[in-house]
């Protein structure tokens, strides 16, 4: 039975030490600059470069 209650002791305990770094580092949406921070590609790389047609729907712009 000691080593019952001994797993859950363990286990509350990490779960309060875990539960602010939850809170605190993960988030819901990450920038564009932090999240091209350690690759090798650039913003221009990225974000898609759309025009308008006629009609008003968005179609990919290739830089002829």
């Amino acid at each position: 039975m000691s080593m019952f209650i001994s797993n859950w002791v363990l286990l509350a305990v990490s779960l309060v030490i875990a539960a602010p770094v939850m809170f605190w580092k993960i988030k819901d949406t990450v920038s564009l600059e932090e999240d091209l921070r350690f690759s090798d590609e650039t913003m221009e790389d990225v974000i898609p470069q759309y025009q308008v047609d006629g009609v008003g729907q968005p179609r990919a712009h290739h830089g002829v």
